[in-house]
């Protein structure tokens, strides 16, 4: 009887034992979403479990919802990493500023911001990831030498058939603010607006104005700029805000500008923010224009804390081809300030007459001297000038008009 009792609990034993060995495995259901925000799911990233001496054991990816699972998993310890194929996003002026801010003892990063600002890849963040993102960044479009995107590693525990369901943070290098939204359509952050007209002949320099629509203090502030390289060529990059970087690229302009010491710049509608000076090249004949647009997905404005002006409107004119009734004239730069060339041509000797008015009509300066026959230049002294919008005329020896327009000044 005995034997019978021992034998019929060794087959349940038997039974049992897969049962328990099957109770011991679960599913470990995670999430992986940008810069931790519940609203922004990241999907498409490649999840990892991993002993904790980094032996891979299983791979999956996100879904939708930024959702993920790995199945049959035995009881113990692992880690999570995660790796996305995909180009950064979000980098912007502002994110400069929050390193600089947060080297300053301005402002604290969590974890994730420490990663995300670490673009050297040096585990400590220092002057060289804000130069990195001012510089390689926003003047070059390269990638970052810590790669395209960071992500927080989850230690989780599985025991008795349960986990603890593990939240991984992702963020694209350089992205310290979290301004980009994965799966949604980016947001433009300028409104560029082209008004009024610049006339210029071919080989002619000129001057474009970038105006602001609105009050706010500035305290930073990055552009990305299309230009046909065909029609013109770029002289300089001016700013009433003292100097600023610019480097041009492949038929693009970045600007990028940060106050120094944090100190915001006050505006008011139709200041001028920057000018771009120009000259037209052979290509620049009748019929043709200068449009040098803003894009409004990576162009911005900040306040002095790296916030976006988000929806501002910038305003700038188009130059166009006009002839002048005697050859070619144009008058830069245009704004101007302490001095502006009138250039023109003459068929023949004799005396050319230039009167600058005001916005009432009042002649404010004027100048005549005998030019010879040809290509003439007026360099006109204009630092006695206040602020404003100006209005010439260039009358010929026989007394014709020759050129007429709009001149600004910027003292």
């Amino acid at each position: 009887m005995k034997n019978k009792f021992f034998i019929l609990m060794f087959i349940c034993m038997l039974n049992i034992q897969p049962l328990m060995s099957f109770a011991q495995k679960t599913s470990i259901h995670g999430s992986v979403n940008y810069h931790n925000d519940p609203s922004s799911p990241m999907q498409g990233v490649t999840l990892y479990l991993k002993t904790l001496t980094n032996t891979i054991l299983d791979s999956t990816t996100s879904n939708p919802n930024g959702v993920y699972t790995f199945h049959n998993i035995a009881n113990g310890s692992y880690i999570v990493s995660a790796t996305y194929n995909q180009p950064p996003l979000g980098v912007g002026i502002e994110d400069a500023q929050l390193v600089m801010l947060y080297l300053n003892n301005q402002i604290t990063f969590d974890v994730l911001q420490k990663l995300a600002a670490d673009v050297t890849g040096d585990d400590t963040i220092t002057i060289a990831d804000y130069d990195t993102i001012m510089n390689h960044w926003l003047l070059t479009g390269l990638p970052f030498p810590a790669g395209n995107w960071v992500f927080t590693d989850d230690t989780i525990d599985v025991s008795k058939g349960k986990d603890n369901p593990p939240t991984t943070g992702g963020s694209s290098s350089g992205d310290v603010g979290g301004v980009f939204l994965p799966g949604q359509k980016p947001k433009p952050m300028i409104y560029p607006n082209c008004e009024e007209t610049v006339t210029a002949q071919t080989k002619n320099s000129f001057a474009i104005p970038y105006t602001i629509s609105s009050h706010m203090n500035i305290g930073g502030m990055g552009f990305v700029i299309n230009y046909p390289s065909d029609l013109m060529t770029i002289n300089n990059i001016k700013s009433p805000f003292g100097e600023i970087d610019y480097k041009v690229i492949n038929d693009k302009i970045y600007i990028s500008y940060l106050s120094p010491c944090m100190l915001p710049h006050e505006v008011f509608t139709g200041d001028v923010i920057f000018t771009i000076e120009g000259t037209t090249t052979d290509a620049f004949i009748q019929d043709k224009e200068i449009a040098l647009v803003i894009d409004p997905f990576f162009s911005q404005l900040n306040d002095k804390k790296g916030k976006i002006f988000a929806g501002e409107s910038v305003t700038f004119p188009k130059v166009v081809w006009e002839a002048s009734p005697l050859g070619s004239a144009g008058v830069y730069p245009n704004p101007a300030s302490e001095t502006v060339n009138f250039v023109f041509s003459i068929e023949k000797e004799g005396y050319v007459h230039l009167k600058v008015y005001n916005a009432t009509g009042e002649i404010v300066k004027q100048y005549s001297r005998v030019y010879q026959q040809g290509m003439q230049n007026i360099n006109l002294n204009t630092d006695d000038l206040q602020s404003g919008i100006y209005f010439y005329s260039i009358l010929s020896p026989e007394n014709r008009l020759m050129e007429k327009g709009k001149l600004m000044i910027n003292n």
